[in-house]
């Protein structure tokens, strides 16, 4: 999903940063097939991968920064961050648009649980049209909607 939208927003000439949160602390960045290898290829102009223990572009952390500070990291010079993981983080905040990508009905429901809005979609193979109130869109109505954030932003 990540890789689908970051070749269609850089096509369209958006500048895109990603970040992807990593559960284990010790990981290779920029491996040929790995995430952040394919998120660059695929049109990023940032990429970070966050663990624990490691803030890719390499700052060695503590414990997990917070999600302003990996913000400001990223949002300089770009349209938009999309970020994959960061429930924790994320999940609460008010501010931050989310799509639930699942491979089941079930899977949706317990992604859904405990976060906020706004909730733009959920995302996968479910055959149902909605789910904990939640629709279901398809990848072009969460393009859509992503682009009208943007530019609800930009015009600000």
């Amino acid at each position: 999903m990540i890789e689908r939208i970051l070749r269609d927003l850089s096509s369209m000439g958006y500048r895109v940063a990603v970040a992807k949160h990593v559960h284990h602390g010790d990981f290779a960045v920029d491996v040929k097939g790995k995430d952040t290898w394919r998120y660059a290829r695929a049109g990023a102009k940032v990429v970070a991968a966050v663990s624990a223990a490691k803030l890719f572009v390499a700052r060695v952390l503590e414990g997990y920064p917070e999600l302003d500070e990996v913000l400001g990291i990223l949002a300089k010079d770009v349209d938009l961050v999309l970020m994959e993981g960061f429930r924790h983080m994320a999940g609460q905040r008010a501010g931050v648009h989310k799509i639930v990508v699942a491979r089941s009905v079930e899977e949706a429901e317990e992604l859904l649980q405990g976060l906020s809005g706004p909730v733009i979609g959920v995302y996968g193979d479910l055959r149902a049209a909605s789910v904990g109130g939640v629709k279901v869109c398809g990848y072009g109505e969460l393009l859509k909607a992503i682009l009208g954030i943007v530019e609800r932003v930009r015009s600000r």
